[in-house]
């Protein structure tokens, strides 16, 4: 059941309004609550999962440049899209997303700008998605 009224979450100022999470300005609502993003964030839950192995020096800055660049335009579309974690270790990359869909197209561009390959792995229980690429 959808919500009624004005909703602003707590930690991002993302406001529910007729049953979607929109950007807004910081405004005080009587109502409030964490979005489904922060939750997420908060309990440690993710569903996408992005690996990018073999990443050359050459390439480590343009691989981060690339993720956070296509990270804060899911976040501009849409509060929900967020990623979690970005560590990079031994020319590993790994990227923790709240939405399967932001890292499948983090990972589609990966691939074709660095012209790596890619493999995908879809939870059969749960809506969690692993992407693998190596370039």
């Amino acid at each position: 059941m959808k919500q009624k009224g004005f909703i602003i979450c707590q930690k991002c100022n993302a406001t529910l309004f007729k049953g979607s999470w929109y950007h807004t300005k910081q405004v005080n609502y009587k109502k409030s609550t964490l979005c489904p993003a922060c939750k997420m964030i908060e309990n440690n839950i993710f569903e996408g999962e992005l690996v990018i192995e073999n990443i050359s020096k050459k390439n480590k800055t343009l691989v981060l440049n690339t993720i956070k660049n296509k990270g804060e335009k899911g976040f501009k579309n849409n509060p929900n899209h967020r990623i979690i974690s970005t560590i990079y270790k031994n020319n590993r990359l790994n990227i923790l997303t709240t939405k399967n869909n932001l890292a499948l197209r983090m990972a589609k561009l990966i691939k074709k700008s660095f012209n790596g390959t890619m493999k995908i792995i879809f939870s059969k229980k749960e809506a969690l998605l692993r992407v693998y690429v190596v370039l």
